[in-house]
């Protein structure tokens, strides 16, 4: 039997703030503390160490996530030796590290998100901020290049090569939290108690209204589509930035069947997602979205742009189709929503997730790479 590890894990997001790495770090915590493994969590909220100021990252962002992996770092040198894994989420060291026994898991870089924000829609405010924080990441990762890493892509694969990590690193996917995301409750109970028709076809997009998902493309191309079929509702979860801008293009072009919910908890998205038929995204850059593996465990069949982790998404699934959200695709779209064997594809797609994408499954591979680094 191996032995019991102690982990400390650090990270700038943990429910209630954040969102993808938030929900990442709190469901590994609870897969590796079943596994009988001694786990604290730092983050600016706890829930076990509470470091950085939450309100200084709430009003300036990067100066208090700056602030925060300073005091980690801190906190590391003097206690690092208590632990048997010291294991940092997107980390941003300024500070140098004398512990040994730190991986770091990169799960997106500002390095190619700023590629992505060159649209006409992108606040000056937010061009700016997200090219500060490339030069302070730059920064940052030059003082790693002797730890460990892993990522949840190809692509951050890429990007901590760029940044100048060149050694080799595990992959290890994001998961789903099969408890919450599932299809084990029928779509016509849930629409039921959602008071959603039963004979509509539903797409339902799940992300902050920045610029990079593209909101506004799928907008144009979806206002297309129900004219053709009335019977079809888009479904949009979540907040941010562009939400003033979406919501006069949805009066401009007067699309009717929209439903903005906001953001929402996870047990209320569970429902939306159950209640749907196709996940629907045209982002430009993504990491590993948790709402594409929560989605597709609920069975939606995804419509998707051509980025690197939904080409690799498709294939393992060999189902759901990747497509240019251009005006010239509409008819593709279209077609494929209208033809598509909805209830054959749906089982086939949560199947193949719940088989591989459990946390507990995830929690192992992380593990493993656990225990290669404490032999060291």
């Amino acid at each position: 039997m191996k032995k019991k590890l102690k982990i400390i894990i650090c990270s700038q997001e943990h429910p209630p703030i954040g969102s993808g790495i938030a929900f990442v770090v709190y469901n590994i915590a609870q897969e590796l503390k079943n596994k009988n493994h001694d786990v604290k969590v730092i983050s600016p909220v706890g829930p076990d160490i509470k470091l950085g100021n939450i309100k200084l990252i709430e009003k300036t962002g990067g100066i208090g996530l700056l602030l925060f992996w300073n005091d980690v770092a801190k906190y590391i040198n003097q206690n690092g030796h208590k632990y048997d894994i010291i294991w940092t989420h997107n980390p941003l060291f300024l500070k140098k590290i004398s512990a040994k026994n730190v991986i770091n898991t990169t799960h997106t870089t500002y390095r190619e998100r700023v590629k992505t924000l060159k649209g006409i829609y992108t606040p000056v405010k937010l061009r700016i901020y997200n090219r500060i924080m490339k030069f302070f990441e730059k920064k940052a990762y030059k003082k790693m290049k002797l730890f460990k890493f892993t990522v949840t892509s190809d692509l951050t694969k890429k990007e901590l090569f760029q940044l100048g990590i060149q050694k080799k690193f595990p992959k290890i996917s994001n998961g789903v939290n099969l408890k919450i995301f599932n299809n084990k409750v029928s779509k016509e109970k849930i629409r039921l108690k959602l008071g959603i028709p039963l004979n509509i076809k539903i797409l339902i997009y799940i992300a902050r209204m920045m610029p990079q998902k593209n909101h506004l493309q799928l907008l144009n191309i979806f206002s297309k589509i129900e004219k053709k079929n009335k019977n079809i509702k888009l479904i949009l979860v979540g907040d941010g930035p562009l939400l003033k801008k979406v919501k006069e293009i949805i009066k401009k072009k007067r699309i009717k069947n929209v439903i903005l919910k906001g953001k929402i908890n996870q047990k209320k998205l569970a429902l939306y997602c159950k209640c749907s038929d196709f996940f629907i995204s045209p982002s430009s850059y993504e990491g590993q979205p948790l709402s594409l593996l929560e989605s597709l465990a609920c069975g939606l069949i995804p419509i998707i742009s051509k980025i690197p982790i939904f080409n690799h998404m498709i294939n393992e699934l060999n189902a759901g189709i990747l497509t240019d959200f251009t005006n010239k695709n509409t008819k593709k779209i279209y077609e494929y929503i209208e033809n598509i064997n909805i209830p054959k594809t749906s089982k086939k797609i949560a199947n193949f997730i719940e088989k591989n994408y459990s946390w507990s499954t995830i929690a192992d591979e992380y593990l493993e790479e656990f225990y290669k680094l404490n032999k060291k």
